[in-house]
């Protein structure tokens, strides 16, 4: 089953890595939603009526259910319909009537100056016919005759003002109804102007020959649209239905809207027999609603997280058919003691799961939500809902304290005690036969055990499904006990020293600024677990020739940046949580591996790439990996100092932080300047007490530039400068220490450039 199980976790994808967008998270709810009330409507259905609108009522129907509410679609849609017919007509603006009348104007005094231009006709009465027939409109023929007298230069100014007037009086828009009055008002206009009575005359007869259409013209698609943003406006009217209501008088006739509500009430024959309650789907989206919104305000990363609202959804839908099962045996089985049938309902089992997968506070709430629906299944009865609460409550407290698998046990035997004690007490206050009672303590006690039963056995695959890194889980992997660290111990003992180490220093930090100080113990024990393949090849791990000295840097280079890659495959074969590989991948970031780079400028000069010979990284992304990322630097460094007197192992902790931030790696994470000083003051509480002896660490080579700033232990700590030599990061870690040829001594694991002589 095991191996299986291992197989089926390989080939599935993380759920975590599916889109987390607020589309797929609805749809889940919604199906979690539709789900949960198909539970509930099993055996729920009212009897039906079978009328149709205009039938005669033979009989009164009262409603017997709770108080509900339904959305009326006929009363919504009156309502939408109402709302349209208050939208008044729409009008766009027609540009090319406008257009139109100042081409026509143009045409016009362009045909009377081609005329006056025109040589061969000095008699009068020829000319105002030609111009008569030129212009194509009828004029009288002073209005001729004043046009051929007038210059060109008055006939274009006139042709502007008439211009002028017609584009006043069209741009807001004329309608056909107003179309006259704007006429009116243009004529007005031309009446108006101080010009000459002749240009008057001229212009006037000139307006009246034009066609002037109205150029506001009705818009159907656009007052379509409108009434439909209206109608879509309109809220969806809720009719209320209390308990004892009548629905149907007996000799009535049943009009459309009394057809309506038996059909939203699941109480007409031909209604959706799936939803007959809408009041029961209006109770379930509101839990679901308010654990939506709970979530939302006080866990946000886990309600955006759409494997955490498949869990949520799957714990839930358990409960409900598990309660169900239980309810509906209770209905079926003829006996005096079936009620206790539901003492066996296991909400403390879900109530536990929502506690070890999520957290206290999100378990009471979900534990409240399964009461909720217990006492809807339970129809109304209060005991079980009481039961449940009681119980889960009893669960949820035992545990918070839990520190291994067994111990689960124990918390089904608290479950077991508070359904004991809620039974007698209730037994009491109803005055119960003791037979009923007594049966009654051996349910809840059995209630109990099969809680721990099924807690511990659906806890590892829903771990392992979902990929929740349980406080259970990861106080298994801190155990010394475990074949990885004892394999580590066995084969890497310096690694395993130095991860142990590591590992105080990173939790008493993590404390320190909050963050998950079991999660980053237990990195720190497996963050060089990839050494286990070439221990050899590490300093820490060698007792005799350093391999490295026959190898050329870029192949010590390999070797070394490999343990982290190696490490991350070892703890993935053995499924290791995503957030402890993560931190494993993340402990170096991208620093350099300053003496390898060193020692290849030294033989191959600057042709070399800098990049060749850092870790790959990513750089850390939480406050964790960062952490021990930095408990990594700092023990490295502290355990090579010569005389680790308290004054330069604070300057030496401090420096290292400071150099890790100065080079970038600590940009990704979201450590604060505070966290930082506070991390410094938690490393330097717990190396306070190291007086072991240790490897010297050795002064400042003679390297060229890249090794002036290098610091030694002999400096006074106000004299600590900062390097910033080309390769622009520092050595980062411990990993540096390994191809030390022959020189007992570790690199600097906070300063930017190695402090070895070659």
């Amino acid at each position: 089953m095991a191996a299986w199980w291992s197989k089926l976790e390989e080939k599935a994808p993380d759920p975590s890595n599916v889109g987390n967008s607020r589309i797929i998270r609805l749809v889940y709810w919604l199906a979690i939603i539709f789900i949960s009330c198909l539970i509930l409507l099993v055996g729920f259905l009212p009897n039906s009526v079978n009328l149709k609108v205009g039938e005669i009522a033979t009989e009164d129907v009262f409603y017997e259910g709770v108080n509900t509410q339904y959305i009326s679609d006929i009363a919504t849609n009156q309502a939408k319909n109402d709302a349209a017919l208050q939208v008044e007509q729409i009008y766009r603006l027609d540009d090319r009537v406008l257009q139109s009348l100042n081409g026509d104007v143009i045409n016009i005094f362009s045909s009377i100056i081609t005329v006056q231009s025109a040589s061969g006709m000095e008699d009068d009465a020829a000319r105002i016919a030609f111009l008569q027939d030129s212009l194509g409109i009828t004029l009288t023929d002073d209005a001729l005759k004043i046009a051929l007298d007038t210059t060109e230069s008055n006939l274009m100014l006139w042709q502007e003002l008439l211009q002028n007037i017609l584009n006043d009086g069209l741009k807001n828009g004329v309608t056909a109804d107003n179309l006259q009055h704007a006429k009116d008002a243009m004529l007005a206009a031309i009446e108006k102007l101080t010009v000459s009575s002749k240009c008057k005359e001229l212009l006037t007869a000139v307006y009246n020959s034009l066609d002037i259409q109205p150029n506001m013209v009705y818009d159907l698609l656009a007052t379509n649209e409108e009434r439909d943003k209206v109608m879509a406006e309109v809220q969806p009217v809720q009719i209320t239905v209390k308990q004892g209501e009548k629905l149907l008088s007996k000799g009535s006739a049943v009009t459309e809207q009394e057809l309506e509500k038996l059909q939203k009430l699941g109480l007409y024959a031909d209604t959706n027999r799936l939803l007959p309650f809408l009041g029961l789907l209006i109770f379930v989206i509101g839990l679901y609603g308010l654990l939506i919104a709970y979530l939302k305000a006080f866990y946000p990363k886990v309600s955006k997280q759409v494997s955490n609202v498949i869990l949520i959804g799957l714990l839930f839908i358990l409960f409900l058919i598990l309660a169900k099962i239980f309810c509906l045996l209770q209905t079926s089985i003829k006996t005096p003691y079936a009620p206790l049938i539901g003492y066996i309902i296991p909400t403390s089992v879900f109530s536990m799961l929502f506690a070890v997968l999520f957290n206290n506070q999100i378990a009471v709430w979900a534990t409240i939500t399964m009461g909720l629906f217990l006492a809807v299944m339970s129809s109304g009865q209060f005991i079980y809902p009481l039961l449940g609460l009681i119980g889960g409550f009893a669960g949820i407290y035992k545990v918070s304290k839990v520190s291994q698998r067994g111990q689960l046990m124990m918390a089904g035997l608290s479950v077991a005690v508070a359904n004991i004690i809620t039974i007698v007490a209730w037994g009491f206050m109803w005055q119960q036969s003791s037979e009923m009672i007594l049966f009654g303590i051996l349910v809840g006690l059995l209630n109990g055990i099969l809680s721990s039963i099924l807690t511990i056995g659906i806890l590892p695959f829903l771990e392992s499904a979902f990929h929740i890194t349980t406080v259970i889980r990861l106080l298994e992997l801190a155990n010394s006990n475990h074949p990885l660290l004892k394999q580590l111990m066995m084969e890497a003992p310096g690694t395993y020293y130095h991860s142990v180490l590591v590992g105080n220093l990173a939790e008493m930090a993590a404390d320190a600024v909050g963050a998950n100080s079991l999660l980053v113990r237990v990195a720190s024990y497996f963050h060089d677990i990839g050494k286990v393949k070439r221990p050899i090849f590490f300093i820490e791990n060698q007792k005799g020739e350093n391999p490295h000295d026959k190898l050329q840097p870029t192949l010590s280079t390999l070797i070394i940046t490999s343990h982290v890659k190696d490490g991350v495959e070892i703890l993935k074969a053995n499924h290791f949580p995503r957030e402890v590989i993560d931190i494993v991948e993340q402990h170096h970031g991208s620093g350099i591996l300053s003496f390898f780079y060193n020692k290849a400028l030294s033989m191959e000069g600057n042709s070399i790439d800098e990049k060749n010979f850092r870790y790959p990284g990513p750089k850390p992304q939480t406050k964790e990996a960062a952490i021990v990322m930095l408990a990594d630097s700092v023990q490295a460094a502290v355990q090579s100092m010569k005389n680790p007197a308290k004054g330069a192992v604070d300057g030496k902790v401090r420096e290292i932080i400071k150099a890790k931030f100065e080079s970038g790696q600590l940009m990704e994470c979201d450590l604060t300047f505070r966290d930082l000083n506070t991390i410094a003051q938690a490393f330097c509480m717990v190396l306070a007490g190291v007086q072991h002896s240790r490897i010297v660490y050795p002064a400042a080579g003679k390297q060229g530039e890249k090794n002036k700033n290098a610091v030694t232990v002999e400096q006074p700590i106000e004299s600590l400068s900062w390097a910033s030599g080309e390769d622009g990061l520092l050595s980062g870690s411990a990993d540096d220490m390994q191809a030390d040829q022959h020189e007992s001594a570790h690199t600097e694991t906070s300063g930017d450039q190695p402090n070895h002589n070659k």
